[in-house]
C-alpha cells in the first residue's frame, strides 16, 4: 500500500497546474450566529466537538459526506476554522450552516453502496467481518475526480496520476478486530467500512477507505488529500480489492 504515497507527487504537479484554470462558483458554508454551529473531528453527530464555526466568514469544504437519513457533512481546512487545535480532520453539518454555490462540484467520500444481494442469496460480508488473510490484489478505476478548493472536480485517466499501472499486490493480516495491508492498520469506520490512511506530511496524506464485500473481496475508495499554496486539493479513485493467494 505504500506504493500510493508516490501518486501525491505526480498529483501535486497535475492539480497546482489546473487550479487556478478551474475557478467558478466555490462552495462556502458559514453562519451568522457564534457559537452555535458545531466542528465534529468526523462526518456524524456522534463525533467529537472540537470547536465552533467562526461567524460571519464563508468557508470553503474540501469534502462532502452523504450520511445517513439524507445528512451532509462537509470537511473543512483545520488551521482555517480551528487554528492551534491538533485535529487531523473537521467537519460540519450541513443543517447547522448557510450552504451556497456549487457543492456538487466537492468530492465526495462515499465508497460505492455494495451492499445489493443477488437472487441466489446475498454475498455481502456481515457486519464487523474482515477480510481472509494473504496476498490481495488492488485494482484502481480508470477515472479519477480532480479538485481544488474554488475549483469545479474534473475527470482524469487514472494513468495520467500513476503511470506504473491500476493494478498493485498486498498482504493482507487479520489482527483482533482490525485488519492490516502491509502493515497499514485498518480501523472500523462508519457504514460498516474500514479505513486506513498514510500521512505524507502536514495535512497531507492518502486515505483508503474500503467495504468488505466478502471475506474475498473488498471495494472502497483511494482519497489523496494535497495543499498546495495552502489551498486543499484532493483526488477520488474508486478501488476493488481481491483475493489471490496465501
Amino acid at each position: 500500500m505504500r506504493y500510493l504515497v508516490r501518486i501525491s507527487i505526480l498529483m501535486f504537479f497535475l492539480l497546482a497546474g489546473i487550479a487556478p484554470a478551474f475557478a467558478q462558483d466555490a462552495c462556502t458554508v458559514s453562519t451568522n450566529r457564534a457559537n452555535s454551529a458545531r466542528l465534529r473531528q468526523g462526518p456524524g453527530t456522534d463525533q467529537a466537538i472540537v470547536g465552533f464555526l467562526p461567524a460571519n466568514t464563508p468557508f470553503q469544504p474540501i469534502e462532502r459526506f452523504n450520511a445517513a437519513r439524507r445528512q451532509v457533512w462537509y470537511r473543512l481546512v483545520p488551521e482555517q476554522v480551528v487554528p492551534g487545535v491538533a485535529v487531523a480532520e473537521v467537519w460540519i453539518g450541513a443543517s447547522a450552516v448557510t450552504v451556497a454555490g456549487n457543492c456538487d462540484a466537492v468530492p465526495l467520500r462515499n465508497p460505492p453502496d455494495t451492499s445489493s444481494s443477488s437472487a441466489g442469496g446475498s454475498t455481502t460480508a456481515p457486519a464487523a467481518s474482515l477480510p481472509q488473510a494473504g496476498r490481495w490484489t488492488l485494482t484502481l478505476d480508470a477515472n479519477t475526480l480532480l479538485s481544488c478548493v474554488g475549483t469545479e472536480t474534473i475527470t482524469v485517466p487514472t494513468a495520467e496520476l500513476w503511470q506504473d499501472g491500476l493494478t498493485f499486490r498486498g498482504r493482507v493480516r487479520e489482527t483482533g478486530n482490525i485488519f492490516t495491508i502491509d502493515g497499514i492498520p485498518f480501523n472500523p469506520w462508519e457504514n460498516n467500512q474500514f479505513n486506513g490512511s498514510l500521512p505524507l506530511g502536514g495535512q497531507d496524506s492518502v486515505q483508503v477507505i474500503l467495504r468488505v464485500d466478502s471475506r474475498t473481496q473488498m471495494s472502497g475508495v483511494v482519497i489523496v488529500t494535497l495543499f498546495i499554496d495552502n489551498v486543499g486539493c484532493s483526488s477520488t479513485t474508486n478501488t476493488v480489492m481481491v483475493r489471490t493467494g496465501r
